[in-house]
């Protein structure tokens, strides 16, 4: 238990095993509902779709003549810092 003000107490916040069972399970039934609704070209936080794969397929359909608009969100990682210009 963590000590709180006033006294009181509360438990800590560790997953426990069972708490992970029932994600493992979640994740299992409602991936694949979710993952019907997405299109093939859709990559982001999907399993086995990563950046890379994403920046391959722009790379392929624009070297085979293809012209597209291209939206993206491009962000440092959170644990880098940025160093000002």
């Amino acid at each position: 238990m963590i000590p709180k003000a006033g006294g009181k107490q509360r438990r800590l916040g560790i997953t426990t095993v069972t708490d992970r069972v029932v994600q493992a399970s979640l994740k299992l039934v409602l991936e694949p509902v979710f993952e019907a609704d997405f299109l093939p070209c859709s990559y982001g936080f999907r399993p086995n779709h990563r950046a890379h794969d994403a920046v391959a397929d722009v790379r392929h359909f624009t070297s085979h003549s293809y012209e597209w608009i291209v939206e993206g969100d491009i962000k440092p990682a959170p644990t880098r810092s940025r160093t000002p210009p």
